[in-house]
């Protein structure tokens, strides 16, 4: 006795057949659905990975009446995705950001106890955020007034 799929059987394979494609960067539709969740492709038809990327871009020792000594870091998101919540930190300092998109910047500072100072400074300090290269999160600084 023979069996035949059915159209049930069908139907759940063409359900599940995007879903099984879509990590290989093939889309069954050019639907607006399949848009939205396919990877981005890179050169050579190579999947290009999603992820952020944390960096420290700038920073420097400031001074000013109400806050007195302080370090100001700018951290950028160099990555395809966006970044959650997480921590930088300078020296035992933290400051909280709340997240980050793709390609985007923030500025943050933290109290220092003077102008003279050495340390790392690193973007995600408790590794929070999942990322392409969790090897550039830090940034020697050495600051002579």
């Amino acid at each position: 006795m023979t069996r035949s799929l059915g159209h049930r059987c069908v139907h759940r394979l063409r359900t599940l057949a995007p879903l099984l494609l879509i990590p290989l960067g093939l889309a069954l539709s050019a639907g607006p659905a399949a848009a939205a969740v396919a990877p981005p492709i890179g050169p050579g038809g190579v999947v290009a990975p999603v992820a952020a990327d944390l960096v420290v871009s700038a920073a420097r020792v400031d001074w000013n009446r109400s806050v007195g000594w302080h370090l100001v870091m700018t951290v950028k998101n160099q990555g395809t995705a966006a970044a959650g919540p997480f921590y930088t930190s300078f020296n035992g300092a933290v400051a909280y950001l709340p997240g980050l998109a793709a390609g985007a910047s923030a500025t943050t500072q933290v109290p220092t106890p003077g102008c003279e100072m050495s340390g790392t400074i690193t973007a995600d300090a408790f590794n929070q955020v999942y990322e392409l290269r969790e090897g550039n999160n830090t940034k020697a600084l050495i600051q002579i007034c």
